[in-house]
């Protein structure tokens, strides 16, 4: 296993629980830095394993929240097409 350098380790901080993007200078190459928590929540689509998409609704439904969709001002996009 791999330990944090201490930047990284404060990249993590700052970034709360988000991933965090990184770079390997010499490559060019980007990765991202996951909580275990994280990883556990996509590695179904990273496996060879049948995939159930319902899987990810309570994952995307937080990520839209989280995104401001949960916004009682975001009413007006759902009747749209009533106007």
């Amino acid at each position: 296993m791999v330990t944090l350098s201490e930047s990284q380790r404060q990249a993590v901080a700052v970034f709360a629980g988000q991933p965090v993007e990184v770079m390997d200078e010499q490559t060019q190459q980007v990765y991202y830095l996951l909580s275990s928590e994280q990883f556990q929540k996509v590695r179904a689509l990273l496996a060879d394993e049948p995939f159930e998409s319902r899987e990810l609704y309570p994952l995307i439904a937080k990520t839209a929240a989280q995104a401001g969709w949960a916004d009682p001002r975001m009413d007006e996009y759902d009747r749209y097409d009533d106007l």
